[in-house]
């Protein structure tokens, strides 16, 4: 299974894989398919989200193995990954960027309620 979410400039793409049943990578690569970062191994990764520039891509990530969990935020050049530090364990579904690129919006789902959060970055 492989899950391809193109930059909006159409330079980069944030490539998802299933590596085994267990196992998720996700990277950041050319157009050809040619890695320039793996940022994340794990059990579970998804709600990714390029920001409306670009130059950052955020995500959720589980790690059943080291027991990790949470949204994280990659720079696109760099590779450089920064955990947010919010109090949102079960975050569910995709993540999205304000048009300014300084909010995320993300939810969660517990106890049979969504629950919905705007992220300020500095």
């Amino acid at each position: 299974m492989v899950s391809i979410i193109p930059s909006p400039n159409g330079k980069q793409l944030a490539l998802v894989q299933q590596k085994d049943a267990q196992t998720r990578t996700l990277s950041i690569t050319d157009l050809k398919g040619s890695e320039a970062f793996q940022l994340a191994l794990s059990t579970q990764i998804f709600g990714v989200s390029w920001s409306p520039d670009g130059s950052k891509l955020a995500y959720n990530f589980i790690s059943e193995k080291e027991g990790d969990k949470g949204i994280f935020i990659a720079d696109g050049l760099t590779g450089d990954v920064t955990h947010l530090n919010v109090n949102l364990d079960y975050a569910a579904d995709q993540l999205d960027w304000s048009q300014s690129g300084n909010k995320l919006v993300a939810s969660s789902f517990t106890q049979n309620q969504v629950h919905t959060y705007i992220i300020f970055l500095k």
